[in-house]
């Protein structure tokens, strides 16, 4: 006889009263809805040393990675099947179809749900007709209170119910027929049967076409293999994988560890939800428990079920213990209902060679107490030079296993950004491990066997693909921090293409990364040797373009001049291997130039004066006709702003300055001034408190009045709306 068990996945009542059928009948086979190929693992995920929540994943071994996850939880009705037939000396099967075709219908037009017609689903139209909030709460209120020998046939006849309302894809059609196959197949050999399968799909077992040999040959497949992970109640709660999901695993966990006592689960929930309220400090007593639910059970009286369902806990929660205020509670409700438990597997069980790898170098570089859904905090000293012991220089090998883990995009890992400006030495790095993380290194297989072959791999494939001396300059240090042998590849591709280069911004920043490279190759460990006549070569031919470059708009002007800053950064960092003359020859063209930018002929003077290029007689002769009345529209305002944009110092001492502009701006008409005032408020807009207040010194010198009556006029305290105004005026930009 053949008995047929609708049930929701990833139910407690489902399972409860699925084991309960078992005890009463006694199957010698059990045949459960789920991919027939991976009957096989389940032993591994029902070892002793396994505990769920866990999946079994099926990937796709060709790109583009596609996969496909079955997820079971303690209280999955599959996991109960398989325990009880395995234990009561049942034959066990899966019976859907293999995971391998599941992976190519996600692009095959006939079944991946594209007949599906559109608008509100049938469970949505079946909530909305018993009028409640959401699908979770009708199946809690109507099925998970049943008594055990109840359930079946409610939930069979719900199942054929929906059934009736809802438009069968042709993927529920081609699967039920596999499934038929595989029963008719098991009658032949065992005489009492169950078939545990969706509610969805009892009714279509019983009866229908069987899929024939030739349609099975002709079914669509993706070259796969599977292995498995452990999951989290976090992944869980999306509702992702095979089945589907719930929105509170840990919740149901807690109504099945206590299905012989109901009332106590609901009990457990509030009491964990004061508990975790008392954590963050907020006084909740056990009166208040109390009270909570008393509530819940009166909610659910006045819904008619003896039992509260999460819904009216929440709103028991809500009232009594946050006072009505769901946000002050938000965090509590979460951490009773999802939790942040994750499953673990036994060593040496079923895993693909990069799993292997990854979790071998965690081990070794003492990384597994990271391995949490608690993100942590991890402070690398790159400096440290221990030779000798078990792992010399652990954090330096540390940081290159975590640059690999970002190259290959796999979220365990995040650097974080610290105060040190310059410093190369010390990482900040945030930890946290989640099944999504696994998943994405299943992914990284596809290009290598290990972390550190696939993302050597994924940095090839990006440097053939790459067209600019930017781009690879940005490989180059990828290269160099995850301490991979494509380095020395990645910078022959370099030494070839540099050179025809024209655009001065990528030279600019092909020179900054490799710049970067050099400041902390030592600390690396990496041959950065190659790096240095390249990065002169750069540095010489931008040197070579940048006057050209400077005679540009006001709106090409900003980019130049964030140029201009970064080759005077680098030469002060490598003074000793770059020939500052280059650039100081550069700067003396643009700061005479006359068809130069003004704001760009303006920075340069001032590294002129910084570089200590001028006498004060060309330093006032040139401020003098920069400022003086023939000079037309803006052009000596944003000279002004270019001027004062690097060394501050060099201006303060210089009351020459600061009359010529004092004498320009008096100058000016009133249209004249609005039109300077934005250049003159961006020019002055970065100077320190300090420095202004040497400034108001300047003027009430000039002025013969007092500093702190200049300071007054000044910089009179703005109100907001003044404040945003001058904010508004940064944003415009005039042309002559």
């Amino acid at each position: 006889m053949t008995h047929y068990f609708g049930i929701r996945h990833l139910s407690p009542k489902s399972s409860s009263a699925f084991l309960a059928f078992c005890e009463r009948h006694r199957p010698d086979a059990i045949l459960i809805e789920a991919p027939s190929d991976v009957s096989e693992l389940m032993k591994h995920i029902l070892h002793t040393e396994s505990k769920p929540p866990v999946c079994i994943l099926a990937y796709s071994t060709d790109l583009p990675v596609r996969t496909f996850m079955l997820p079971f939880a303690e209280y999955s009705p599959e996991y109960q099947a398989v325990h009880w037939g395995l234990n009561n000396g049942a034959y066990v099967e899966f019976i859907d179809l293999p995971s391998d075709i599941f992976l190519a219908f996600q692009t095959d037009s006939r079944y991946n749900n594209s007949g599906v017609q559109s608008g509100e689903s049938v469970y949505e139209r079946w909530t909305y007709a018993a009028a409640e909030a959401d699908f979770d709460t009708y199946w809690e209120r109507s099925f998970e209170q049943l008594q055990d020998d109840q359930f079946a046939l409610a939930a069979n006849t719900f199942g054929e119910s929906l059934r009736s309302l809802d438009e069968v894809t042709p993927l529920h059609l081609v699967r039920e027929r596999y499934m038929r196959r595989k029963l008719r197949t098991a009658e032949q050999k065992y005489s009492n049967i169950v078939v545990l399968c969706g509610a969805y799909h009892s009714s279509a077992l019983k009866d229908g076409e069987v899929m024939t040999d030739s349609e099975l040959a002709e079914m669509p497949r993706l070259k796969s293999s599977l292995t498995l992970m452990p999951y989290s109640y976090l992944r869980l709660s999306t509702k992702t994988g095979y089945g589907a999901g719930n929105s509170a695993p840990l919740y149901y966990e807690t109504l099945w560890k206590n299905r012989l006592e109901p009332s106590k689960a609901r009990i457990d929930f509030l009491s964990s939800v004061t508990r975790y309220l008392r954590t963050q400090g907020k006084a909740k007593s056990l009166s208040d428990t109390i009270d909570a639910v008393k509530l819940s059970f009166a909610l659910a009286e006045m819904n008619g079920t003896h039992m509260p369902v999460l819904a009216d806990l929440r709103s028991a929660a809500v009232s009594v213990l946050g006072d009505g205020e769901l946000s002050d509670i938000a965090e509590a409700l979460a951490m009773a209902e999802v939790g942040t438990t994750m499953g673990t597997l036994p060593k040496g069980v079923l895993r693909t060679p990069i799993q292997d790898d990854f979790y071998e170098k965690v081990k070794l570089l003492k990384l597994e107490k990271y391995c949490t859904t608690t993100a942590q905090t991890l402070s690398l000293s790159l400096r440290e030079n221990t030779r000798s012991g078990a792992n010399p220089f652990l954090d330096l090998k540390r940081s290159e296993f975590l640059h690999q883990l970002v190259t290959l995009e796999i979220g365990f890992c995040k650097k974080e950004q610290l105060q040190q400006v310059k410093g190369t030495w010390k990482e900040l790095w945030s930890l946290q491990w989640t099944p999504e993380h696994e998943i994405q290194l299943v992914e990284s297989f596809s290009i290598g066997e290990t972390v550190e072959a696939a993302a050597s791999y994924a940095i090839l494939a990006a440097l053939h693909s790459s067209s600019t001396s930017k781009d690879i300059a940005v490989l180059i240090n990828l290269a160099q921090l995850c301490n991979l042998p494509v380095y020395s590849e990645a910078v022959k591709r370099l030494q070839s293409l540099y050179s025809d280069s024209q655009n001065l911004h990528d030279l600019t920043e092909t020179a900054v990364t490799l710049a970067n490279i050099l400041s902390y190759g030592s600390v690396r460990k990496t041959d950065i040797e190659p790096i240095k006549p390249l990065l002169s070569q750069l540095y010489l031919h931008a040197c070579m373009i940048l006057p050209t470059e400077s005679c540009c708009n006001q709106a090409e002007a900003s980019k130049v001049l964030a140029d201009i800053r970064s080759l005077n950064s680098i030469i002060f960092d490598h003074n000793a291997l770059l020939d500052g003359s280059h650039f100081t020859r550069a700067l003396q063209t643009i700061s005479s130039g006359e068809s130069v930018n003004p704001l760009l002929s303006g920075t340069a003077f001032s590294l002129l004066i910084e570089k200590n290029q001028l006498s004060d007689t060309q330093i006032e002769a040139e401020i003098s006709l920069r400022l003086s009345p023939a000079v037309q529209g803006n052009n000596a305002a944003s000279w002004i702003e270019g001027v004062t944009c690097t060394n501050h110092y060099a201006l303060l001492s210089r009351s020459f300055f600061w009359r010529s502009i004092d004498e320009y701006i008096s100058s000016l008409d009133e249209e004249g001034f609005m039109r300077c005032l934005v250049f003159l408020r961006r020019a002055f807009s970065d100077f320190s408190a300090e420095e202004k207040r040497d400034i108001f010194k300047q003027l009430g010198s000039l002025w013969n009045e007092n500093d702190q009556e200049v300071e007054a006029y000044m910089a009179p305290t703005l109100s907001k709306a003044e404040l945003d105004a001058l904010a508004r005026l940064s944003e415009y930009t005039f042309d002559d």
